[in-house]
């Protein structure tokens, strides 16, 4: 039997015949960066990352999608190629068909998945059926793995679910159940709404999305939003979310790598305005409070930030923030700018400063300071270069430079 490797290699191939064929079109996208930094120790790094992704259009309402990626840190000659995605989408009738079947599709490969709180990558299936132009069901079925496609067989793991989605009036429903990990035994369900109301003051939108446990009813994780416009130049957002990451497999969560750098459970409220005063001048105002599991007890933290863009000229903008972090491992007090010009109409060039006070639980207080520049060509009608310079002074460094090349290509 070949690898999931191996298969989604000879799909990609499969894709790269299909490109070249009369029928349809297919666009292809190139971009490679290569660059040079230093580590903490000192070490120079010279790493290069290009990216190569394929969008076909073929015959009987076919597309197909590919992205490859190849990275290399030169200071180590540690190679890797990654497929992040493959996949051919096709539909069940012909793309001559009238009717909401006509948007019936079957999707086969390594796929992007986000439904509920997963973004990760699917192995496997999603099969969108609709009823009608306004709701539908998906039966999926695969195998989960992380984007980190690095990652080890053993870090995947099976899935089968079923989502289904409705939109009354002006109300989007979507609703759906998985069951996940070994045996399928971690099984759960989730629902999300979203409803614009345009009839009441401010015109409210109100979203909300949560995660249960199938066999408890439980609640996991949930997310919720609303937002308020004044005026048309005036948006406010106050949100609040209890969000629990855990692992594509159940076991993992035991493993000291994982307890090592997972994210830890958080509760986190917050509040935003944005005001475009004029359409030279746009300011915002934020605040969030987060409360998180550390190793012996509930930490909180909090961040204020006041930001404004002017528009001082045609397309040159200069923009200033303020920001207050206050958490367990201290406080970080920060000022920058940024500048943005646009040089013709195919170069644009931009520069950010900021200056930082740290003082931090362990006794260190100390200034940082941050430069980044950069410089953006359009060299033709398909390929676009970037220049990009960044130093920064700190407790760590005394001076650190990090300088990387950007070029990307579609056709």
């Amino acid at each position: 039997m070949p690898s999931s490797k191996s298969t989604l290699f000879i799909l990609a191939a499969v894709l790269l015949m299909g490109a070249g064929r009369s029928f349809g079109f297919t666009t292809v996208e190139n971009s490679t960066t290569v660059g040079f930094y230093r580590d903490f120790r000192q070490e120079g790094h010279y790493p290069l990352y290009h990216s190569w992704s394929l969008h076909g259009y073929y015959g009987y309402d076919t597309e197909a999608t590919l992205n490859i990626y190849l990275n290399n840190d030169f200071s180590a000659q540690n190679w890797g190629v990654y497929l992040t995605q493959a996949e051919i989408s096709a539909p069940f009738v012909s793309d001559q068909a009238v009717g909401p079947r006509r948007h019936s599709r079957l999707k086969l490969g390594r796929q992007i998945f986000t439904e509920g709180f997963d973004f990760t990558l699917l192995d496997g299936a999603q099969v969108p059926l609709y009823w009608s132009a306004q709701g539908g069901a998906m039966p999926i079925a695969g195998i989960l793995r992380s984007p980190d496609v690095d990652q080890p067989v053993e870090a995947t793991a099976p899935i089968v679910g079923l989502v289904v989605w409705q939109k009354f009036s002006n109300l989007q429903f979507r609703a759906g159940a998985s069951a996940r990990d070994e045996g399928l035994s971690e099984k759960n369900i989730f629902s999300s709404f979203l409803l614009p109301i345009e009839s009441l003051p401010w015109s409210p939108q109100l979203f909300y999305k949560e995660e249960r446990v199938a066999e408890t009813l439980g609640l996991r994780q949930v997310t919720s939003e609303i937002q308020l416009s004044p005026s048309t130049d005036l948006l406010a957002r106050i949100s609040y979310s209890e969000l629990s990451p855990r692992p594509i497999r159940k076991k993992e969560i035991n493993s000291f790598l994982y307890r090592l750098f997972a994210i830890s459970p958080t509760r986190s409220a917050a509040f935003d305005v944005f005001w475009e005063n004029s359409p030279t001048l746009r300011y915002s105002l934020g605040a969030t409070q987060i409360d998180y599991n550390s190793k012996f007890r509930v930490e909180t933290a909090n961040r204020q930030e006041l930001a404004a863009d002017i528009d001082v000229a045609y397309g040159r903008w200069i923009g200033f923030v303020l920001t207050r972090l206050e958490a367990y491992g201290g406080n970080v007090y920060d000022g920058g700018t940024h500048f943005t010009f646009n040089l013709g109409d195919k170069s644009q060039a931009d520069v950010q400063y900021d200056l930082a006070y740290l003082d931090k639980i362990d006794g260190i207080r100390a200034w940082a300071h941050h430069l980044r520049t950069s410089y953006k060509r359009e060299l033709s009608a398909t390929t676009t270069a970037i220049l990009g310079v960044e130093g920064e002074r700190n407790q760590y460094f005394q001076f650190d430079l990090r300088t990387m090349l950007y070029v990307a290509n579609v056709y």
